[in-house]
Order: structure tokens, then sequence, then C-alpha cells
């Protein structure tokens, strides 16, 4: 307060008080109107590229489907052959490869049974991806897409900083059909902030992969909302994608440490190329492919794993004298060595996770 209040006021204690809680509301009303205007920015980011999400969508939707006539005759006369009344037989083909197939038959054939003549006839395995018992009185309905020839086992591992709240790293992996997603992001620093930057990437990504986006075209769009966002919190990204059907392999590093394949105690290093997501407007993404055979691990640390060891060399030694057990021990072996090499606690948070591809039984 001024002199000339103070010496006026018979009451400076209520005046003062009086002041602060305005003072206070002013305040309170300035963040939420920044909180609101951030949100708007992330908004208008989206809606900026909604078009172009719009148009991939269509594109997926538009891809055209036809029906093979001729297999759909040939599984109904070896069904037949094998004593089973095939009412319908649809198969469904796309971009002119085989899709999937259904089949409407009484509601008690063996669903096994199926599946045997689908191969005998068309020499590829399937699975059973729906059945409805609700066609009519006495039939089922049941459609078969192909089966995958692999499947992954994996495990994360990982520990927050030192006085830190929460762990600025976040990891996911997820399976949509016959592939697999998975990735590290490590948000820059530790802490609340990190984390929800972090989380936010992978959130995006999750969306987009759900809706069969293009990787790239995903990435750019989350990369262009943590612009949006204007507080220079970036993200390093580890992003894999495996195709279960035939092994494939594609890996999108950005900001990110070293990722590894290990194969029978060789290793493939894989080493990062581009800026972390949020750093720059126009982001080059570069991929990596590789095709997998059964027993092939791949793993992905944030740098705070990588960054405690004395050097690339340890780090890969480690990695070679990994024994063939389950990802979730693996990841936590490097994890420990990491840390063992912290004398004074590890200076940031650290995350690896391991995913071993093997043949599908």
């Amino acid at each position: 307060a001024t002199p000339n209040v103070c010496a006026g006021c018979c009451n400076l204690g209520v005046l003062i008080g009086e002041v602060n809680e305005i003072v206070g509301k002013f305040k309170r009303k300035t963040m939420l109107t920044q909180q609101h205007n951030d949100k708007a920015l992330a908004l208008s980011a989206l809606c900026g590229d909604l078009s172009k999400i719009v148009h991939e969508s269509a594109v997926v939707v538009d891809e055209k489907v036809a029906f093979d006539t001729n297999l759909e005759r040939k599984i109904k006369e070896n069904l037949f052959s094998c004593g089973i009344n095939c009412v319908d037989a649809l198969v469904y083909l796309k971009c002119n490869k085989l899709e999937k197939i259904t089949l409407t038959v009484f509601s008690s054939t063996d669903n096994s049974t199926l599946l045997e003549v689908l191969f005998d006839t068309t020499h590829t395995n399937f699975e059973v991806l729906e059945e409805n018992t609700a066609v009519k009185n006495g039939f089922k309905s049941v459609t078969f897409s192909k089966s995958a020839r692999y499947e992954v086992m994996y495990g994360g591992y990982g520990g927050k900083k030192p006085n830190s709240d929460i762990s600025g790293d976040t990891y996911l992996i997820n399976k949509v059909k016959n592939v697999v997603l998975f990735a590290i992001s490590d948000g820059m620093g530790s802490g609340v902030e990190a984390h929800k930057k972090s989380e936010l990437a992978l959130d995006m990504i999750e969306d987009f992969f759900y809706l069969g986006l293009d990787s790239e075209f995903c990435i750019s769009n989350v990369n262009n909302l943590l612009l949006s966002q204007g507080d220079e919190i970036f993200s390093a990204l580890d992003l894999g994608i495996v195709n279960l059907q035939n092994g494939r392999l594609d890996l999108i590093k950005l900001g990110s440490t070293c990722s590894y394949i290990i194969r029978r105690g060789e290793l493939i290093k894989v080493e990062p190329k581009s800026m972390p997501l949020g750093m720059l407007e126009e982001l080059k993404v570069n991929s990596f492919s590789f095709n997998l055979v059964e027993g092939d691990c791949v793993a992905l640390f944030s740098d705070g794993v990588v960054d405690s060891f004395p050097d690339g060399e340890v780090l890969e030694s480690v990695l070679r004298s990994l024994p063939n057990l389950n990802p979730q021990l693996m990841a936590k072996i490097v994890v420990d060595q990491a840390q063992s090499y912290c004398k004074n606690g590890a200076k940031d948070d650290m995350t690896a996770l391991v995913l071993r591809i093997v043949k599908k039984l």
C-alpha cells in the first residue's frame, strides 16, 4: 500500500486482505485463461489436420473389396464331400489378396473341422475371427481370418529418478488384429510435466493406430499437437510395429537412444537420426525395416538406461550375455545393471522394453 493509503486507513489489515484476495482471483483467472488458450491451440492444430485424417480414413474405407466365386464354390464342394452342408460361402479379397472367409453352416458343425477343410482347400492357416449363432434357427455364420505366423512375448521394466514424483517415461504394447505396436516415449526432463507430455504422445499414436492410419502421418499430427502446447517440453520416441503374419519390423526413432535386435547372441544396432517430437515444425521421420525370425528380441531403452552405462560397448556386452529368459526378466537385468553404475543415484528416469517374436503354435 502507498504511504497516503496507509496513513489514512484505520483498518489496514482488512484492506490488505481484500487486496490480496483480489490479486489471487486475478491470478487464478489468468491461469484458467492460459489453460483455455492452450486447449484452443491444441484443438486448432487437430482441426487443421482433420481433413487429412478424414482423407486417410476414406482411403482405407475406399479400398476395393472383391469376392472369389471360384474359391467359394470349391470350399462348398470340399465341405460337402466331408458331410458338411454349407448354405453360403463368401471369400473376401482386398487388393487381390485373400482377406477373410465367412461360412454359413449348421450350428452343430465343429469349427475345427471347418478350419481343416479351409487349410486343405487354400493351403493357408485360418483362425476364427467371429461367430454369429443368430443368423437363423439351426444355423450359424463363422468368419475366419488368416492366422498369424508369429506371436510375441514382451516385458517392460523401469524406475523413476530419485526425488521425482513420477517417471517421465511411458511405454505401451498393443495388438490390433495381426499387428503389434510397441513404443517408449521419453518426456524431456522428469516428473509430472515430462510424464504428461510422453503419455499424451503415446495416447495419440495409439488412437491413430486403431484407425489404421499411416504411421508417419500419425507422428506428424502428434508433433503438431505438441508444438501447439508452446511449453518447450519435448518427447523422444521409439516406436516399433511388428506384422505377425510375416515378421516384418518397422522402427521409427525420434530423438531416442540406440535400439537393438538380439539374434542368437549377435546384435543389430539401430541408431537415432531424427529430432524429438515437439521440437521442429518440419519433422523428418526416419524409419528402419527388418525381417525378424523366430527367437529374435527387440530391445528399446530410454536415454536414462543407455547414458548410465560407462559406454556403448558395456551395454552391448550385457545384451550379448543375456540368457534366453522371458523378456520381462531381460528388461529388469539391463535396468539393474544400469542402476549399478549410478553411485549417487540415477540421473534420469529409466525404462527398458523387450519384445521377443516366436512361432505361433
